[in-house]
C-alpha cells in the first residue's frame, strides 16, 4: 500500500506563498465575478427553490464586466502585483450568460489563473 501513497502527493503546492508573510495584501489573491445569479435547476437544498427565491437575481452585462476587469487591471498596475486566480462563478449558473465565452477570453488575456465553475 505504501507504494501507492508515495505516488500520490498531498495536493498542496509546497512552493506557495505563505499568507502570514505577505499580510497586509496589496491586491487580492483571488477575485470571483458572478456572470449570472440565475439558475436553471431547482435543487431542494438551494435558496432558488424557496418561494421567495433570490431577490434581484440578474445577468451581469458585458459593460459591467469590462468595468470590473479595468478596475482590477488598474489596481494591479498601481500596486505592481498580480491577482493569482480569477473565478467566473458565484451563486448562479454562469453559462446562462451568453457573454461567458468572451469573459473567458478576456480573463485569459490577463495572464491570471482563470476558473469557471458551472452546475454540470
Amino acid at each position: 500500500m505504501n507504494e501507492y501513497v508515495d505516488k500520490i502527493n498531498d495536493g498542496r503546492d509546497h512552493n506557495r506563498m505563505k499568507l502570514y508573510n505577505v499580510v497586509p495584501l496589496t491586491v487580492p489573491f483571488a477575485v470571483s465575478v458572478s456572470p449570472s445569479d440565475l439558475c436553471n435547476f431547482r435543487c431542494n437544498y438551494c435558496n432558488w427553490s424557496t418561494s421567495a427565491g433570490i431577490k434581484d437575481a440578474k445577468i451581469i452585462s458585458w459593460n459591467e464586466f469590462l468595468i470590473i476587469i479595468d478596475q482590477l487591471k488598474q489596481l494591479c498596475v498601481k500596486r505592481n502585483q498580480k491577482i493569482k486566480v480569477f473565478r467566473l462563478s458565484n451563486v448562479g449558473e454562469p453559462l446562462l450568460n451568453k457573454k461567458v465565452p468572451d469573459m473567458v477570453r478576456r480573463g485569459c488575456g490577463q495572464k491570471v489563473g482563470l476558473s469557471l465553475c458551472d452546475q454540470s
